[in-house]
């Protein structure tokens, strides 16, 4: 697997853009080298709760590139498409508040 190197910037905050475009090997490369883990414990089957963001993180850039979650889970090492959208789901609604909360304050 040819991954292509990162710079500072890019591992800095918020996915870029340029990121998300990329094939889903250099997306688990980025969010691993972001995170300080290994690809192999990215899409590994260990439940470290330190390994939780790094993977929430993977399953959203996928998202943003139209994977669906049964496909999210098979890259991701064989999960089934449930285990994504329960880790999504937190994020989800913390999102939906956020907004829900933006059309309030701006009525």
């Amino acid at each position: 697997m040819s991954v292509k190197e990162f710079t500072p910037e890019e591992l800095d905050g918020a996915l870029p853009h340029s990121v998300l475009h990329r094939s889903p090997e250099d997306l688990a490369a980025f969010v691993a080298k972001r995170h300080g883990i290994s690809v192999k414990d990215l899409l590994g089957r260990a439940r470290h709760p330190h390994l939780h963001a790094a993977r929430v993180e993977l399953y959203r850039a996928l998202r943003a590139q139209d994977w669906s979650f049964p496909s999210i889970g098979k890259f991701v090492g064989g999960r089934d498409h449930t285990s994504i959208l329960y880790a999504l789901a937190p994020k989800e609604k913390k999102d939906a508040k956020r907004l829900s909360q933006k059309i309030r304050e701006s009525r």
